[in-house]
C-alpha cells in the first residue's frame, strides 16, 4: 500500500511538475517575459487578463497607453511616432472600463504615462451590451492575488491555451494572433472576393439588430469627464474608428445620425480635439482594400491613423481621409460630414 501510494504521489507530482514547465515555457497568459519561436504566436482567449498580466509583470517601461476595443487591438503600437505605447485595447471595450485600467497602469503598474490614446467607436456611445464585459475591477485584482502567475501554471485554462498556441505554432496560425510584444497581427488580404460583399452586408445587418437597435448610453459624457478630469496632467489624443461604407449607410438607416453627431460633439466637448475617420471617405468607400469586414480595418489601414496622430509624414495616407475636429470648428465640420455621409 504504502509503495503504491508512493508511486501514485510520484507520477502525480511529476506530471504537475512537467505541466508546470510546460505552462511556463509557453506563458500563454503573458505572466513572464522570456521569448522565443514555439511562444511567438499568441491567441488572445483573454485578451483583458492577460493584457493586464504583461503590464503587471514587465520590467519594460510606457510612456503612452492606448485603449479601444477590438478594431484597436490591430493597432501596432510601434507606428506612433516617438511614443513608447502600450496597447491595452480588447474585444469590445466600453468607456466605462477605461478609467479602470488607466488607473491600474499608472498606480499599480507604476508606468510613467505621459499620452493616453483613446480609440473610440460610435457603438460604445449607445447602450447596447453596457455591462457584457464589465469586470474590469476583478480582472486588475486577479492579477495582483498573490502567487497569482505561479498558481496560474498549473490551471486547465493555462494548459489548454499552452496546448493551443503550442499547436497554432505548427500549424503556422500566425493570423489573428499576438507576438510576445503585444503586437498583433492582422488578417491578409484576400485575392478572391468572392462572397465578400454579401459577408459584409451580414454583419452590417447584425449591427442593426444588435448594437444599432440600441440607444445613447445617457452615462457616457460623465464617463469621459470623470478621466479627463482626474488625470488632466496627461496629454490625450482622442481618434474615431473607421468602418466601412455599408456600415456607415446602415447607421442612417437605423435613424443613428443624430446620435452620430451628438457624439462627435460631446467628445470635443471634453477633449476639445478629436482625431475623426468614421465617416464616408475613399477608405469606407473602398473597404476591399482597407478592411477585412465590415467594421475591423486592417493593421496598415490603423498605421495611416497612427501616422496621421503622431505627425508622421506619410505619403501613403489618402487626402480625404481624417479630419480634427475641435471647439472652434465642430458646427461647420458638422455641415461638412452631413455632404460627404450624404444626409440632407
Amino acid at each position: 500500500m504504502k509503495k503504491w501510494l508512493l508511486l501514485t504521489l510520484t507520477v502525480f507530482g511529476t506530471t504537475l511538475f512537467l505541466i508546470g514547465i510546460f505552462n511556463f515555457f509557453m506563458d500563454s497568459f503573458w505572466c513572464f517575459e522570456h521569448s522565443h519561436r514555439y511562444n511567438s504566436v499568441q491567441k488572445g482567449t483573454n485578451e483583458r487578463q492577460q493584457k493586464a498580466n504583461y503590464l503587471y509583470f514587465t520590467t519594460k517601461k510606457y510612456d503612452t497607453l492606448l485603449l479601444g476595443s477590438s478594431r484597436t487591438t490591430y493597432m501596432n503600437r510601434h507606428a506612433f511616432k516617438n511614443m513608447d505605447v502600450y496597447n491595452f485595447a480588447a474585444r469590445g471595450m466600453r468607456p466605462q472600463e477605461y478609467i479602470t485600467y488607466i488607473d491600474f497602469a499608472i498606480n499599480n503598474c507604476h508606468q510613467p504615462i505621459k499620452t493616453i490614446i483613446l480609440g473610440t467607436d460610435f457603438f460604445g456611445y449607445l447602450s447596447y451590451g453596457l455591462f457584457m464585459f464589465n469586470n474590469a475591477p476583478g480582472i486588475v485584482k486577479t492579477t495582483q492575488t498573490p502567487y497569482y502567475r505561479w498558481k496560474l501554471l498549473f490551471s486547465f485554462d493555462a494548459t489548454n491555451n499552452s496546448i493551443k498556441n503550442f499547436r497554432d505554432y505548427y500549424h503556422q496560425r500566425n493570423i489573428d494572433r499576438y507576438d510576445r510584444d503585444n503586437v498583433k497581427s492582422s488578417f491578409p488580404h484576400p485575392t478572391d472576393f468572392t462572397g465578400f460583399d454579401e459577408r459584409i452586408q451580414s454583419d452590417t445587418l447584425g449591427y442593426a439588430q444588435a448594437e444599432y437597435s440600441s440607444k445613447p448610453n445617457p452615462n457616457f459624457s460623465t464617463i469621459l469627464k470623470e478621466i479627463k478630469t482626474k488625470y488632466q496632467t496627461k496629454k490625450f489624443f482622442i481618434y474615431t474608428t473607421p468602418v466601412s461604407r455599408p456600415l456607415f449607410l446602415q447607421l442612417i438607416k437605423t435613424g443613428h445620425y443624430h446620435d452620430y453627431e451628438n457624439w462627435l460633439r460631446d467628445l470635443v466637448n471634453i477633449y476639445s480635439e478629436v482625431h475623426h475617420f468614421m465617416y464616408i471617405n475613399s477608405v469606407a468607400t473602398n473597404y476591399r482594400k482597407y478592411f477585412a469586414d465590415c467594421n475591423h480595418a486592417y493593421s496598415d489601414t490603423y498605421t495611416l491613423i497612427a501616422h496621421d496622430i503622431s505627425a508622421t509624414d506619410d505619403p501613403s495616407i489618402p487626402k480625404d481621409f481624417g479630419m480634427l475636429l475641435t471647439k472652434e470648428n465642430i458646427e461647420e465640420k458638422l455641415l461638412e460630414l452631413r455632404i460627404l455621409n450624404g444626409v440632407q
